[in-house]
């Protein structure tokens, strides 16, 4: 074996390698169970004697230095997988945006401490889509047009209403349930990312106020001046890639929100009409994502079809 790193054996050798120690110390340095290796001895030329052995302190071992988790700037731990490619012409190093480091964070703490559970259900988009044209052909909402968005948030909002629960954010021992209805909408700027707008007190706003305030906060977002208050304050989010041609699928829960919606695109799809007979219909598929710290399967179910009742019977939405 190695000798002991602070070298106190090197004074203790002889020329062919053996300690030099009494016989009396050496019995009780195996009495006692001490490495003499470890031991500095002080008599004549470096050998241990009776006194270095009771005298002796085994030294402390240093724990091995840990090497810390590597840490995004939102504090949250990430594993590097495998070490940078070396540098060369074939690729380059891109320095990771405030955005892409603050979307890391979320999504790093939403994946490792949000428990998710999903449900996808089909609606009818064709009433929604006849309601959207009669409101914006009475030019009341002052030259904004009422987008599928809009309605769809606006519908969320009351499905919120509804459904409490789901307005309502995980801390551990406490739930915290808030009153108002704020609903986030995810918009993509310009260069990619993600910015979540808040379309505040969403269930009590006309479609062609909830229209106009999402406008002016999403043209915002695109050019990259939003104001403080307009990310702010969400209780539940929506992600819409409909305009990306998306069947369905499945969002990120917005920490420490509980829900989010991720909505597809409208498709005209084979549908078998009341009477039995087949014909074509515009439908959407809509995915909600839950914190299951917070809700359950069924009332995500419950959540969706109370959602499909509005959008298939898009009148509500005015009231």
């Amino acid at each position: 074996p190695a000798p002991a790193s602070n070298g106190a054996a090197v004074a203790n050798t002889t020329e062919d390698g053996r300690i030099r120690i009494s016989p009396v110390a050496r019995n009780m340095a195996d009495e006692r169970g001490i490495d003499i290796r470890q031991v500095k001895g002080t008599g004549p030329g470096g050998r241990i004697t009776k006194s270095d052995i009771e005298r002796f302190v085994p030294p402390t071992t240093a724990p091995a230095p840990v090497q810390p988790p590597v840490v995004n700037d939102g504090g949250i731990p990430m594993v590097r997988l495998r070490p940078l490619p070396a540098l060369s012409e074939d690729l380059e190093y891109i320095e990771v945006t405030r955005m892409r480091k603050a979307i890391a964070s979320g999504t790093t703490e939403s994946a490792q401490q949000i428990p998710h559970f999903y449900v996808t259900t089909e609606m009818d988009l064709g009433p929604l889509m006849e309601l959207r044209k009669q409101v914006n052909a009475t030019g009341e909402q002052d030259g904004v047009k009422v987008s599928v968005n809009d309605m769809i948030v606006k519908a969320v909002a009351l499905t919120l209403r509804a459904f409490p629960n789901l307005n309502t954010h995980f801390y551990g021992d406490k739930l915290v349930r808030y009153h108002r209805v704020n609903v986030g909408i995810a918009v993509a700027p310009p260069g990619g990312g993600v910015i979540y707008v808040v379309a505040k007190d969403a269930d009590k706003l006309s479609l062609g106020e909830l229209a106009r305030t999402n406008k002016e906060m999403i043209d915002r977002a695109r050019d990259l001046k939003l104001k403080p208050e307009d990310t702010r304050g969400a209780t539940f989010s929506t992600s819409n890639l409909g305009p990306y041609e998306v069947d369905q699928f499945a969002a990120i829960i917005n920490p420490p929100e509980s829900g989010v919606l991720a909505i597809g695109s409208g498709r005209q799809v084979p549908v078998v009409k009341a009477d039995g007979s087949l014909g074509v219909g515009l439908r959407i598929k809509m995915t909600i994502s839950v914190d299951h710290r917070v809700s359950d399967g069924a009332e995500g179910a419950a959540f969706l079809q109370y959602l499909k009742g509005l959008i298939e019977n898009p009148l509500r939405l005015m009231l």
